[in-house]
């Protein structure tokens, strides 16, 4: 008699687990929308068949209680040693949960260069960022690719 009374209860413990397993509503847990839906800054023509050049991820947190916004200032000439590389797009997507964003100027160098120095701000004081950086370039490896 025991056996059959631990069996029910055994039985009605796993149906509630899973149960409450798929009545989790989803907008709980929300998922991690895709870096390219949040693109915060973007200059030149991106094609996958370009070369990678750079690929980075800049988070800057401060106190909400500051009244100056954090920047950063970001240089590159990694390609400066083989002068066919040049930059052909700058693509800068937000990583952030709160989706807050950040600034983008280009202060020097740019597309058709091979160097870039970018300044990263964030949109207001007390906010941080975190932002991922792509550089693609000319390959000359790959000419059909323009």
């Amino acid at each position: 008699m025991e056996s059959k009374g631990l069996l029910s209860f055994t039985v009605l413990v796993i149906f509630c687990c899973l149960h409450s397993m798929h009545s989790v509503p989803s907008h709980r847990y929300p998922r991690q929308t895709s870096p390219d839906n949040a693109e915060v800054f973007k200059n030149g023509t991106c094609l996958d068949c370009h070369k990678l050049l750079m690929r980075d991820l800049v988070a800057r947190y401060q106190p909400w209680y500051s009244a100056v916004p954090v920047n950063t200032i970001l240089s590159y000439d990694g390609v400066g040693c083989h002068i066919d590389e040049k930059i052909t797009c700058v693509k800068v997507t937000d990583h952030s949960s709160a989706r807050d964003g950040a600034n983008v100027t280009i202060i020097s160098g740019g597309i058709g260069q091979p160097y870039i120095r970018l300044n990263i701000t964030a949109k207001s004081p007390g906010k941080g960022y975190s932002v991922c950086v792509e550089m693609r370039g000319y390959d000359p490896l790959r000419p059909g690719c323009k």
